[in-house]
């Protein structure tokens, strides 16, 4: 199972097997999606477990008894796959260990549990971190939630904390955090959006404290209790509504950090076969409506009588989303519809009745009661997205399982690639294609730099500009990337590839062009990294890997995608001048190779 739910009279609630990361808290009562859905270009995710480091690191790794070990931004945790050990209807106890991977990373014997359990207000999650080793290991380990809250809609949202004041606010610069020098202590905060402006902002001294989440009116909307986290980090994206609430041990590091785990902020030491539990308690409030009207509403409490907003363009998987909320009678005509849509597109009100066993006036009310005027507009509905569908049923997951059939992996990939390119063009920025686009026509050179898979993206990219008469160079290793970015001139133009964002390869080729004066394009899936914070201009891609895919197809046609566009770009800029405007790029560029011939 890739999903598990858990479920209690309130709360339905969601979590993946990927990082064990919940993508839904669901508050049946309030009608409220509590936690933040992932959104390209915002963040693209819902709630991230961290582990064995939290935050940027200032030399892309750290150093364990003068080994150096390279990791990445908040660790591998997120990406590793857990199994269930224990579940019920309302608890569930998920858990990740050491892989042959994680070892050539972090060469020790981890474990990693996690325990979620639903309460009448809300829920707890413990992280229980074991040394499985012979060796004792350093570590750190924490949680990124985000939850959907009208932090940028509404002014006047403050955080408060519990009983004891809190040490901070200490702000990021460029991901580094600097808390030398700076006692203050709190008991609130504002959330503002110049508040994030530079990126999170971190308090200490939060062990067994309360972290009050107040609406403008000054409601208490949410609270999150920490037990044994020492630092807490909150975090937004300007603009958007929402607000991640992080209880870690460990912190983002330091400018001056000398690279030696030990000497790591808010590190932890674990010897073998000890273990350490972190807890976090999480409550909503009953009534959460005041103040936080811009939440997406998913559906209304049971016996409002308030019509749902209607998700028109996908019914069934609208009408399956807010299944949970509907009454006893509503939920049986819902699961009549979904196990047989093609029949209730084309029976009569009458026959619908009988087959249901209800009246035909119950299934008028259901069909308002969800958001549509009545029974015809729903059949309607129905009958375009089954016109729509393929002959073969798609399959209702992207994620590649090892008991799918060839024909359920081929249709997957076909899914995933499909998904991608509509992200990646919903993502583009049209605003800033034209001056991209100029940057590559007046550019001396371009130079294209990737690493991994996104080192393939780099190849292809430097073999259209070639043929576009742009000259280009393209790199992949960190020797060669260095050796020939140290003589960049500022009319120079370097393009690189990463997915992450955080590839320190790339990275790296970035401050050199940067310290040389060249322009900086990254083509990245990460607006908030280290390649976009050194970027003069940033292309965002789409695209992610499921655990039995490695280097995603998808991800690499959303770089691809990225590049045969800006190639056909610089095609129409180029043929701009030419009196034949009705025809099109294939013709103009066949009637540019005749002349050229009949005057060669």
């Amino acid at each position: 199972m890739s999903v598990w739910p858990l479920e209690n009279d309130r709360f339905l609630v969601a979590v993946h097997a990927t990082g064990a990361e919940l993508s839904s808290i669901r508050d049946k009562l309030a009608g409220r999606e509590w936690l933040w859905q992932p959104r390209p270009g915002v963040w693209n995710n819902s709630a991230t477990m961290l582990f064995p480091v939290v935050g940027a690191l200032v030399h892309e790794g750290v150093r364990v008894d003068g080994q150096f070990l390279p990791l990445s931004a908040h660790g591998f945790l997120r990406g590793q796959t857990f199994t269930c050990i224990e579940q019920s209807v309302n608890h569930l106890v998920l858990e990740a260990r050491a892989t042959p991977e994680t070892l050539g990373l972090w060469p020790w014997c981890w474990r990693v549990q996690l325990q979620i359990a639903l309460h009448e207000d809300g829920l707890s999650v413990r992280q229980h971190v074991f040394n499985d080793d012979l060796q004792s290991f350093w570590y750190s380990i924490g949680w990124h939630p985000g939850f959907a809250l009208p932090v940028a809609s509404k002014t006047g949202w403050h955080v408060k904390f519990g009983e004891k004041a809190v040490r901070g606010p200490f702000t990021t610069r460029n991901r580094m955090l600097v808390t030398e020098g700076q006692n203050q202590k709190v008991t609130s905060f504002p959330l503002t959006e110049a508040s994030f402006r530079d990126g999170a902002i971190y308090f200490g001294d939060c062990q067994q404290q309360q972290v009050l989440i107040c609406s403008p009116d000054g409601t208490i909307v949410m609270t999150l209790e920490t037990a044994e986290h020492d630092w807490l980090a909150l975090w937004s994206v300007p603009g958007a509504d929402l607000l991640c609430i992080e209880p870690l041990a460990g912190t983002t590091d330091a400018p001056d950090f000398d690279g030696n785990a030990e000497n790591k902020r808010g590190i932890r030491h674990l010897a073998p076969g000890q273990s350490q539990v972190f807890s976090v308690r999480l409550r909503f409030a009953v009534d959460a409506h005041a103040g936080i009207d811009r939440i997406p509403v998913i559906f209304h409490a049971k016996g409002s009588g308030a019509a749902m907003s209607v998700n028109r363009e996908n019914v069934r998987v609208y009408i399956s989303n807010v299944l949970g909320g509907l009454g006893e009678t509503d939920q049986h005509i819902a699961r009549f519809i979904l196990e047989q849509s093609a029949a209730v597109a084309q029976m009569p009100v009458r026959k619908l009745a009988e087959a249901m066993s209800v009246s035909e006036a119950t299934i008028v009310r259901f069909c308002k009661k969800i958001g549509y005027t009545g029974l015809l507009e729903l059949k309607a509905a129905l009958k375009r997205e089954l016109l729509d569908d393929r002959e073969q049923v798609l399959p209702s997951s992207p994620d590649i399982f090892l008991d799918d059939t060839r024909n359920d992996v081929a249709q997957k990939i076909a899914m995933t690639v499909e998904t991608t390119l509509n992200e990646t063009i919903g993502l583009l920025d049209m605003k800033v294609v034209n001056p991209v686009v100029e940057r590559f026509l007046t550019a001396n050179r371009v130079l294209f730099v990737g690493f991994g898979a996104s080192g393939l993206s780099a190849m292809e990219a430097r073999d259209k500009m070639n043929r576009q008469g742009i000259d280009s160079e393209a790199y992949t290793d960190r020797f060669t990337m260095t050796l020939k970015l140290a003589n960049l001139k500022p009319e120079d133009l370097v393009v690189a590839f990463s997915h992450s964002g955080e590839t320190p390869e790339v990275v790296n080729a970035f401050r050199l062009a940067k310290k040389a004066g060249a322009q900086c394009l990254a083509i990245t899936h990460s607006p908030q990294s280290p390649l976009t914070e050194l970027a003069d201009t940033w292309l965002l891609t789409s695209g992610s890997a499921g655990p039995y895919q490695g280097d995603s197809i998808a991800t690499r046609m959303s770089q691809l995608f990225i590049i045969e566009f800006l190639c056909t770009e610089i095609t129409r800029h180029n043929l701009r001048d030419s009196a034949s405007t009705g025809l099109s790029i294939k013709e103009l560029l066949i009637k540019e190779r005749i002349k050229r011939e009949s005057t060669g």
